[in-house]
Formats: C-alpha cells, structure tokens, sequence
C-alpha cells in the first residue's frame, strides 16, 4: 500500500539524506529506529552503518526489526562499553525494542508477535530464530549490563516497545487493552526490568517527530515576568525573569508528552539520576507543598540560548532554534514532578545571539560552576574553532565541500545540504581519525565516539597536531560515502569502511606508517594528500576502491574471519593483518 505523499517524501529524504539503501519498507524501518532512538541520543547517528548495526531480523522473521541499549544518554554498540560508563557508578539504562510496519493500517496479530518476540529477547530467545551477528550483539550488550546491575539508577532498566506503523486510525480500545495486558505481564515476568512501556505510534507521529528531529522546534510562551538587559555586543536581546512551571513544560516537552532530549545537547552535563545529591533537593522542593513557592528562590535557574525570540504581542514570545545551556538537572526534575507544575515559578535567563563565539563562551561560563569533566568542553576550544575553519577554507577549493559542525544545529541556515555525510560532526571526526591517522579501526568498532574521546583525550585535538590529519581522515570518509551513495559498495564492502579510510591514505601517502603526528614528514603527508584531493580526485576514489579489494582480500584468506566478520572488526590481530596486506601490496608496486 502506497504511503501518504507527506510520508513518502520523508522517506525519500531520510534515504537521501543517509546513503541508505534497500525498498521503502526498509528505509520506514531505518526511520522508525531513527526516530526512537534520536529522542535519547540526539547524535546517536553518523552514517548508514550505525542503521545498520540495530536492525536484528534482516528476513523479517520473528517480528522485532532494531533492537538498541541508550545508557547514561548514549547508544550502546558494543558490550565493551558498558565497563567505560560503569565507572561512574550510575547507569541510566534504556532498552529500546522496535518494530515498525510501512501498512497504512495497524494489524494486531502483528502487535502481539511483537510482543512476544520483545518477551522472547527477554528470557529464552525461543521465537528469535534468525542468529544474525546484530542479535547475538544485541544479546552480549543485555547481558554484560546485568553485570554491573548494583550501578543502575532507581529506575532502570527501562524497555520501550515501540511498534510503528504507517497507519493514521486504528481500534484504540483494543489496542490499549493489548499494550496494557503486554506491560503488566512483562513486569510481572522479569522482575529487574523496572519500567516496561509497549506503546503504538501511527503516521502522525512519524511525521511529527521527524520533523522536530529534523528541523527546528517552534515554542510559544507567555513571558510577562521579563526584565530586559541593556545592549550587549554581539547580542541581539536578552532578558532575566521567570516562567510558571506549566509555561516552562512548553520548551522542554513535545506534543506527544516525551522531555525533548535533543535540547539539552549544548548541556555539556547529562541528567545525573534521581539519586544525585543535588537532583534529590530539587525533587524535595518540587513534591513538597510548603516548599513550591519558594522554588523560584531556591534554584540557579536555567539559561537559553536561541537563535530566535520574537515577541509575538500580549506578552507571548515566539522561541526557536535554541538550546538549554543551563539547567539540564532542573529542567528534567521539574518533568518528573510536573503534576505540581502549576504551583512553581523558574527563573530563567533567554539570550538571543547568532554568534557563535558568544554561545560558547556562554556554555562554558554557565557550566563551570558545578564539576563538569574537561573533555566535555572540547568541541568549545580554540584547536576546534581552528579546525572548523580548516574545514570551511580547504571546502573553497575541494571538489567535495565538507564542513565541520562544531555545535548540534549550527550549520542548519548556511547549509542546506542532502547529504549528511557532507556536515562532519565532533563523533565523526573521532572515527574517521581514530582509523585513519591512529590507525586503530578496531577501536572505533569496539567503542563509541563518546568513550573513545574520554579514553584518549590526552592523544586526540591535541595543540601541536595539524588540523589537517582531522580534516583529511574525514575527507577519505565523505569519499567513501560518497562513492557508497552512488552504489559503487554492497552492505558486505560498507560494514569495512572504517578499515577502507586507513589503507587509502596508506595507498595514497604510499607508505603504512604513520610517525608522530606532531613531525614535520606529516605535515609534509598531508599537503600532498591534500594536494591529490584538489588536483586529482580520481585518484582518491581509486585509492578508496583498492583499498576495498585489500581489506576484503584478507577476510577472504581465513575463513574464520569469512564467518565471524563483526568479531574480526573489531579486533586488533585483524588491524594488524590488513596493514600487513597493504603493506605488502605498497612494496609490490
């Protein structure tokens, strides 16, 4: 059945947008684990590869299609992370179970395989019966977090199940009754999953939620309470005052009830948990009646930063594009307890810049005064504005123009792009750098950006590495996608990118060492990289095609690399191996 004209351009556009292949069924599931799982990790989603590595039931056999972990805010790929986030001694774990039908309508026999295929992962994995490498991750990463179960905050883990579908109506009374009777046995089935919600979202949803993760939110508030500052340079407006607290729940909630992650992302502090000493004072204010009044006295109070405050007249003020810089602990109490929303006043500080070196210097002013670790500021740093600008200046002259976003939205009005590839982010750099010039691919497919970066802040961006080793890995990187968008890699040759990017600037720079990145011989490497990029880009493409035939010459050569390719990848005898084949290959030719 054909979708709505409104859904089948989103579809096209996320495809587009993502490299992503396969029939539009395939592409509404990408969306569906795309828009779950964006709404607990806003930077969840670098390139097509990290769709690919949720979906669990690639014959649609068993009725789950992704399967994802978000812990302490981030996505979860293999169990090697858990350990990293452990050590802070709280885990904020969600399980996120997803199936989703491109149907205009929302067939129940299909709901309740869902839910017994979510039982099924949960206990015995009877019904899963398609073994894929994605579902036995899947099953590593749920077991290595009971392991470290001591750690869980008081309300995980929690499991969403979320069964998507096209459909714009459906029988709610029976739907209800079924996601309820789903919960209430699931809870009573596996005691340590704390919250269980089974919930069933239609064409509505999909359009909605997209469009907020894609575009920016538009939120109208009632802000009478206001004193405005005198002119500020580089400052369009700002003002000092207070919201209620139901006013307050219009910035920071969507139309579908949920807290709106993504606007807290300039946050560099997660939500810390309810056991969190500061965190438990705010809920006391906030539940205790004697106390809600004098909330507006007691709380720092929370600090704005938008692109766009226009008064709209009668004291309502129109906000977009904006950020949460300040107050993320607050921000997430006051939903906890917004049944007591209507009885508290916030205090609140909106700033309305467009420049970038203020908002900075404003994230990092309003963060400084609560214990924040340092690698949470390096996107803020000067060695990133330089690389930024690196970016945007060899994009003058390069035939692929690639910009680096140093903060989530920021390129939005300058570049409008079809390609995500196109926009380089802080996660992506990490990896593509982490392969190229670090030469350690394993790591990036053992690990997360987010704990690569943690593990190795004293070896990453430091002062006296050339922006250009960070621009040029990337470089290779949109090459590859590039190249990969025009159908020239089946999803076999695009799970090896990562190892792909490291033996073409090997090929290039005709050599497999690397030296210190510091020394002059890599300053020397990179201009004339980057001279072969400018003045012969074939060439590039051609490296990045022979290297796609050495990596997969050395999975061929052993079988137990053929049929444990995702162990292989992941570990660094395969690292070895490959160069060792390039190496090879250089001295050959």
């Amino acid at each position: 059945m054909a979708l709505n004209k409104i859904l089948q351009g989103m579809v096209s556009d996320f495809k587009s947008k993502y490299a992503l292949d396969g029939e539009p069924s395939k592409i509404f599931e990408h969306l569906a684990n795309y828009i779950t799982v964006t709404k607990f990790h806003p930077e969840a989603f670098c390139d097509a590869g990290d769709f690919k590595q949720l979906i669990v039931d690639k014959k649609g056999l068993f009725g789950i299609d992704g399967i994802a972990f978000v812990v302490n805010g981030n996505l979860v790929t293999s169990k090697d992370d858990i350990a990293d986030y452990a050590r802070s001694k709280y885990l904020d774990v969600q399980i996120l179970i997803m199936q989703a039908k491109i149907e205009e309508k929302c067939d129940t026999g299909d709901l309740l395989k869902t839910i017994s295929a979510a039982k099924s992962f949960l206990g015995d994995h009877a019904l899963l019966t398609e073994a894929t490498p994605e579902l036995e991750n899947a099953y590593d990463i749920y077991n290595e977090l009971f392991k470290y179960a001591k750690y869980f905050n008081g309300t995980s883990p929690q499991c969403h199940i979320n069964f998507i579908t096209a459909a714009r109506q459906w029988d709610e009374t029976l739907v209800t009754s079924i996601t309820s009777a789903a919960e209430n046995e699931i809870k009573n089935l596996f005691s340590e999953i704390k919250e269980v919600r089974v919930a069933v979202f239609g064409s509505d949803y999909v359009i909605e939620s997209y469009s907020e993760l894609e575009n920016s939110v538009d939120v109208q508030i009632n802000f009478r309470n206001n004193l405005s500052f005198d002119k500020i340079d580089d400052v369009v407006q700002s003002y000092l005052g207070y919201l209620s607290g139901e006013e307050y729940l219009k910035v920071i909630v969507d139309n579908h009830g949920d807290i709106r992650t993504r606007v807290f992302y300039e946050n560099v502090r997660d939500y810390q948990g309810e056991r969190n000493p500061v965190n438990r004072e705010i809920h006391h204010t906030l539940t205790t009646p004697s106390l809600r009044d004098k909330f507006v006295l007691l709380n720092n109070g929370i600090t704005i930063v938008t692109k766009h405050f226009k008064p709209l007249g009668s004291n309502m003020f129109e906000l977009r594009e904006f950020q949460i810089v300040n107050g993320c602990q607050t921000s997430h109490e006051i939903y906890n307890a917004r049944a007591f929303a209507k009885d508290i006043l916030v205090p609140i500080k909106i700033i309305h810049t467009t420049d970038s070196d203020v908002i900075s210097m404003i994230v990092k002013s309003t963060n400084r005064q609560t214990p924040v670790p340092t690698e949470a500021f390096v996107a803020l740093e000067k060695y990133h504005k330089h690389l930024q600008q690196t970016f945007e200046e060899y994009s003058k002259e390069m035939p692929l123009a690639v910009f680096y976003e140093r903060r989530s939205g920021e390129l939005a009005l300058r570049k409008n792009s079809e390609n995500c590839y196109e926009v380089a982010t802080l996660h992506s750099i990490i990896r593509s750098a982490t392969s190229v010039y670090f030469q350690e691919p394993y790591i990036v497919y053992n690990n997360n950006p987010a704990n690569i970066l943690k593990n190795r802040q004293n070896k990453l961006f430091q002062d006296d590495h050339p922006y250009e080793i960070y621009y040029l890995s990337y470089y290779l990187f949109a090459n590859f996608q590039d190249l990969s968008s025009k159908g020239k890699f089946n999803g076999f040759i695009y799970k090896l990118r990562f190892y792909i990017i490291m033996v073409a600037r090997c090929i290039l720079a005709n050599k497999t060492t690397c030296g210190l990145l510091s020394s002059k011989e890599i300053r020397q490497e990179t201009k004339l990289i980057a001279d072969i990029c400018r003045k012969t880009p074939h060439k590039v493409q051609e490296a990045i095609l022979c290297a796609k035939t050495i990596v997969d010459s050395v999975i061929q050569s052993n079988p137990t690399y053929k049929t444990k390719l995702d162990l292989a990848l992941r570990s660094p005898e395969f690292n070895a191996a490959v160069l060792q084949q390039t190496d090879v290959f250089l001295n050959h030719e």
